[in-house]
């Protein structure tokens, strides 16, 4: 009663080449998410101008003094966005409005008042605040 068992060896082997297979995507997409978080660029990731233009709009309208004046807020901006307001062409102009431009990143930082300041370089949405007075911060 000897069994034929060729049959056993092309499934272990199939079995063998799928899970390589799925080790070698799994690689890959590990490899391609830690690449594009580093680089800051999600292909889903949308521009946050409007939530950091709601954000200082709120500390104005609360009078939060530290919220507007001091507390640092990053807008970070899509490739055709940043392509579009041509901010690698204004970055000397928006660095003297004392705004940080990562081009790696996307991205700009500086607090309400700085934003809405720039505003002659590029219209953030954030509006000045005549209710704080941040020279007093």
């Amino acid at each position: 009663m000897i069994k034929d068992k060729r049959g056993q060896e092309q499934s272990t082997t199939v079995t063998w080449v799928i899970v390589l297979i799925i080790m070698v995507l799994a690689v890959i997409s590990i490899w391609w998410a830690y690449d594009t978080f580093q680089k800051g660029t999600f292909p889903w990731q949308k521009s946050t101008i409007s939530i950091v233009a709601q954000a200082c709009s709120t500390a104005c309208t609360g009078n939060d003094q530290f919220a507007y004046c001091t507390e640092e807020k990053t807008i970070k901006i899509t490739k055709n966005d940043y392509e579009s307001l041509g901010i690698e062409a204004k970055k000397a102009q928006l660095e003297d409005a004392k705004l940080s431009i990562d081009s790696t990143q996307r991205s700009v930082k500086g607090t309400c008042e700085e934003l809405a300041g720039s505003r002659n370089v590029i219209n953030w949405f954030v509006s000045n605040c005549d209710t704080i007075d941040c020279s007093a911060a």
